[in-house]
C-alpha cells in the first residue's frame, strides 16, 4: 500500500519531522476507549525517556555538523524538561508522505528522513526500522557517528536486529522507548504501565479487586494478560456445613485455631455460590521475590504462606502449588485437617495437575483455577 494514495489518520497529527503533536493525541485517547484508538493510529511509536548526559565535541577527521558524544558514565539521565518534555516526544513509526509502506523507515537529522532529530549528537542518516510481514521490527545502525544501542548494547552497523516492545533504543545521546499503541494508550491515559502484578496484591497474597476490576476494563486483553501473566485462585462457593473443635490433634503444629468442618449433608458437599467470594482472587505469584523455593507457592492460614487464606477450616500450612514450566501447575495437599478437593475428588499428599477451569476446594472454600485471559473476561462480565 502506498501512503500517498490514502492519508492515514495519525498523519493529521504529524509535523513535517514525523514528530506526532502530543496534546493531539493525547485528546485522542480520552475521546476514545482503548480498541477505537489501536484502530486510528494503528502504528508502533518511538516515545521520548531521557536525555544522556555528557560532552559533545567537534570530529576534527570528519567535521559536519554531527559531534561526537562521550557519554558520562557517572552523570544521571536527564529527562529534558529543563529543555522540554522529553515524554511528549512521540514518534510514530509509519513511512514518509514519498515512500511506501514496505520501506524502511528512516532515522536521522537530515529532513528528508521519515524521523528527523535535529541535534548534534545524531547523524544524517542515523538508522532504518523495517517491518517484515510478521509485523516483526528489525534496526539498522547506517554507520552512525554515535552508534545505535538498544537495551545498553551497541548494535553493529549494517547488520539488523529485532526490536520488541518495552525495549530502549538510545540514538545519539537521546534514549526512547519501542511501544505498542495499546501501551501508547496506557501512558496517555495515566495508568502504571510499568506495573506488575505484585504491586497489586496485599500481605495475603490477595489483589486489590477494584484496581484489577479497572485495569480490566482499560486495557485490551492481550495487555492484562501480560500484566497478570499466571493463573489465579478466584473464590466461587462456600460448603455448607459447621466448624467444631477437634476430638484429637492431627498435628501439633496445626492444633492452635484449625476447626473441623463438618459437611451439612454427609452424602454430599453442597457449596453455596456468594457473588462476593468472587472478589477474593489470589494470584499464582509469591508476595515478595524469593532466593528459594521460586516455583512452589504454599497455602494456608499463616501469613508467611504466599497465600494466605484467613479462615479456621484452612490449616496453617495446608497445601501447596508448583509451577512446573510455563502452563504446568500442581497441586499437593499437606495432610491438613479439613483436606483439599479437585473436581470432586479428593487430593492426598500426591501432585495433583491443575488444568484451566479446575475448582479447587480448600477447607470449607471453593476456588476457580484460571487463566489471565479467562479472568480477564471475568471481570468484565455484565452483571
Amino acid at each position: 500500500m502506498n501512503v500517498t494514495g490514502k492519508k492515514e489518520y495519525i498523519q493529521r497529527f504529524m509535523a513535517p519531522s514525523g514528530r506526532v503533536a502530543y496534546r493531539d493525541l493525547q485528546d485522542l485517547a480520552n475521546e476514545h476507549n482503548e480498541q477505537r484508538f489501536v484502530q486510528l493510529v494503528r502504528y508502533h511509536f518511538l516515545v521520548g525517556v531521557s536525555v544522556l548526559q555528557g560532552e559533545l565535541r567537534d570530529d576534527l577527521d570528519n567535521v559536519e555538523s554531527t559531534k561526537i558524544f562521550k557519554y558520562k558514565a557517572n552523570g544521571k539521565a536527564n529527562s529534558g524538561k529543563d529543555i522540554f518534555d522529553l515524554s511528549k516526544v512521540v514518534f510514530p513509526l509509519l513511512p514518509g508522505k514519498d515512500r511506501h509502506e514496505n520501506e524502511p523507515i528512516l532515522v536521522g537529522q537530515d529532513d528528508d528522513n521519515n524521523i528527523v532529530i535535529s541535534d548534534y549528537s545524531i547523524s544524517h542518516d542515523h538508522l532504518s526500522i523495517r517491518i517484515d510481514s510478521d509485523g516483526r521490527f528489525f534496526i539498522k545502525d547506517l554507520d552512525s557517528k554515535n552508534s545505535t544501542l538498544i537495551q545498553g548494547k551497541k548494535i553493529v552497523p549494517g547488520k539488523e536486529v529485532e526490536i520488541v516492545e518495552d525495549e530502549t533504543i538510545q540514538i545519539g545521546r537521546y534514549q526512547f522507548i519501542f511501544t505498542s499503541p495499546g501501551m501508547l494508550y496506557a501512558r496517555l491515559r495515566g495508568l502504571d504501565v510499568q506495573q506488575s502484578i505484585v504491586d497489586l496484591i496485599n500481605h495475603l497474597g490477595k489483589v486489590d479487586y477494584k484496581k484489577l476490576k479497572a485495569l480490566a476494563k482499560w486495557r485490551k486483553e492481550d495487555m492484562f494478560v501480560q500484566l497478570v501473566h499466571n493463573p489465579s485462585l478466584v473464590g466461587m462457593a462456600l460448603f455448607k456445613g459447621s466448624m467444631v473443635e477437634p476430638e484429637f490433634k492431627v498435628d501439633d503444629d496445626d492444633c492452635d485455631e484449625t476447626k473441623l468442618f463438618r459437611n451439612e449433608n454427609l452424602d454430599k458437599q453442597i457449596a453455596v455460590t456468594l457473588e462476593y467470594l468472587s472478589r477474593n482472587i489470589f494470584p499464582i505469584v509469591h508476595k515478595i521475590e524469593k532466593e528459594q523455593d521460586k516455583d512452589c507457592l504454599k497455602i494456608g492460614r499463616l501469613e508467611t504462606n504466599d497465600l494466605c487464606m484467613l479462615d479456621s477450616s484452612i490449616s496453617r500450612i495446608h497445601g501447596q502449588i508448583r509451577i512446573a514450566g510455563t502452563g504446568h501447575y500442581f497441586y499437593t495437599d499437606f495432610k491438613s485437617r479439613n483436606g483439599s478437593w479437585i473436581n470432586g475428588k479428593k487430593v492426598g499428599n500426591i501432585e495433583v495437575a491443575l488444568y484451566e477451569g479446575d475448582k479447587l476446594k480448600i477447607g470449607r472454600y471453593l476456588f476457580h483455577f484460571v487463566f489471565p485471559s479467562t479472568l480477564y473476561k471475568m471481570l468484565n462480565k455484565k452483571k
